[in-house]
């Protein structure tokens, strides 16, 4: 959709922060008024950016099109902040968005140049969530532990990880645990999808006790496409009973 940068000024942003796109949510919050309630964003900076880019096209221009790509970086956050502040005023307690950074052994571009571009930019994001007293949730796949100190020293809140054991779960407990709540299903990669129910368990057992020994710090998720890795369904029950099993602090 932004084939060329000549035509940024131009872009049309989506009016997602329009209360009656949210009418049909309104009911479901007020049924559920006990409960802690969850606002999604979808691609929220970077897999944004590559979308309307296109990914190869995009990393070329974060270093030919720097002040570009900052000022649709700008662009967004003021966007994003707008839908945050959308869901605060419906009686959210927390938001979830996602963008992908890692590959199987490293990020995607150089920690340095995430510092530079990204960082201060997920920061506006998060002080916007908590200045509505809202957590923050983010989805990133990929080995990147480089900057998960980065994520906790902005404020984020909860790191959402499909997979651990490409970080290992000893080095996420050593230097994270306690500093950040993790929410995870057991590994997808390595451990969901060969659908090994002893293995299943052990990894939600570990999960919990080497993550969630800090007084907390870990939270149990559910894979939302099991069919799509080849997960059956008593694999799922297996996990989930695990997590009930070993998950008391």
């Amino acid at each position: 959709p932004l084939k060329d940068w000549k035509d940024l000024d131009k872009i049309k942003i989506p009016d997602l922060e329009n209360p009656k796109r949210y009418e049909m949510f309104k009911p479901v919050l007020e049924k559920e008024k006990d409960k802690f309630k969850v606002g999604y964003i979808s691609f929220v900076l970077f897999e944004r950016m590559h979308y309307l880019r296109g990914f190869q096209q995009l990393l070329e221009d974060l270093y030919l099109e720097r002040e570009n790509v900052e000022k649709l970086g700008d662009i967004l956050v003021e966007h994003t902040i707008k839908i945050i502040n959308t869901y605060a005023d419906l009686g959210c307690d927390g938001i979830f968005s996602t963008d992908d950074w890692g590959v199987q052994d490293r990020l995607l571009i150089s920690p340095t140049l995430w510092r530079e571009i990204f960082k201060p930019r997920y920061k506006k994001i998060f002080d916007a969530a908590h200045k509505r007293n809202m957590k923050y949730f983010l989805h990133s796949c990929g080995k990147i532990s480089e900057i998960i100190g980065d994520f906790i020293e902005i404020g984020l809140d909860v790191l959402q990880l499909d997979q651990q054991d490409n970080m290992g779960v000893d080095y996420l407990s050593e230097n994270f645990g306690g500093k950040i709540c993790f929410f995870c299903p057991v590994d997808i990669q390595t451990t969901l999808a060969t659908n090994n129910h002893k293995a299943i368990e052990a990894k939600a057992k570990e999960l919990i006790e080497k993550l969630g020994k800090f007084n907390g710090g870990f939270m149990a998720k559910t894979y939302p496409q099991p069919s799509d890795i080849g997960v059956t369904e008593e694999s799922v029950k297996v996990m989930c009973e695990a997590f009930v099993k070993y998950g008391r602090y």
